[in-house]
């Protein structure tokens, strides 16, 4: 009976042990933002929006654009490549050079209790005034966007829609 108890502890304990073990596996560290290559040139931009998740959490979508037109986009199903019409390039562009993002980098780690929520994640990169180059980024759930400056929600809006 001794030895039942004993061995019944042990893999009660082995248990416990690899479900803890597995838990400190799986918690990894919520990678950086997206990293985007900026052109040459005076008020050059560019961005990039990943959104992912969702109840299924098999929706993907990655969507870079560059102050030149040029547009890439992922969804998890291969890349495209596009061109903005000159006309959206001219609403975009001023979008994201006049745009107020804070100095202090967005987190974004907290979900927010929204487990099955898309989390969107954007970064911007600008040339400013002066030629300094500035990196901007942020990350967002729908129970977290409050928090975030409504710039980076309405140009992630606006990226996310060109990709219909």
């Amino acid at each position: 009976m001794r030895n039942l108890i004993f061995i019944s502890s042990l893999l009660i304990a082995g248990l416990f042990s690899s479900v803890i073990l597995g838990q400190k596996a799986s918690s990894a560290p919520t990678p950086g933002p997206p990293q985007v290559e900026l052109p040459k040139g005076n008020g050059a931009w560019a961005l990039r929006v990943v959104r992912t998740g969702g109840f299924t959490g098999d929706s993907f979508m990655d969507i870079t654009i560059i102050s030149t037109g040029h547009v890439i986009f992922d969804s998890g199903q291969g890349q495209r490549e596009s061109t903005l019409s000159p006309d959206v390039l001219k609403m975009l562009g001023p979008a994201v050079l006049s745009a107020k993002f804070p100095q202090i980098p967005n987190p974004g780690n907290d979900s927010g209790g929204c487990y099955d929520c898309y989390t969107t994640v954007m970064t911007v990169r600008r040339r400013e005034p002066k030629g300094k180059e500035r990196t901007y980024s942020a990350t967002w759930v729908p129970t977290t966007v409050g928090s975030v400056p409504e710039d980076f929600v309405s140009i992630s809006r606006l990226a996310l829609g060109l990709s219909n």
